[in-house]
């Protein structure tokens, strides 16, 4: 781990660099982070599939909420309340139907 880096051509930063080799890696995976601690950073870092995943059903994927074309602040936290409330649901029923067919 590299810390009080400069960052791209302004310098932004401090930011810290962490190199990550896996076992599953062929190459290194450089992560680069504002968080002073190496182990949070990778740690939040393995949770990015999870997230992004939550992102892309809600935008481009299944809800599609990028088309709802909402600007009334209050309404896209309605639609985003409701979304939400949807894909816990969806979750939930996909958690049943696995462990139903596991157990």
């Amino acid at each position: 781990m590299w810390q009080q880096v400069g960052f791209t051509a302004a310098a932004y930063g401090p930011v810290q660099v962490i190199g990550w080799w896996g076992s599953e890696y062929v190459e290194p995976l450089y992560l680069v982070t504002n968080l002073d601690e190496r182990d949070e950073a990778c740690r939040r870092y393995q949770k990015r599939a999870q997230i992004e995943t939550l992102f892309s059903d809600k935008k481009s994927r299944g809800f599609q909420l990028d088309r709802s074309h909402l600007s009334d602040p209050q309404r896209v936290n309605r639609l985003l309340i409701a979304a939400c409330l949807a894909y816990l649901r969806i979750i939930f029923v996909g958690t049943l139907v696995l462990l139903r067919d596991f157990t």
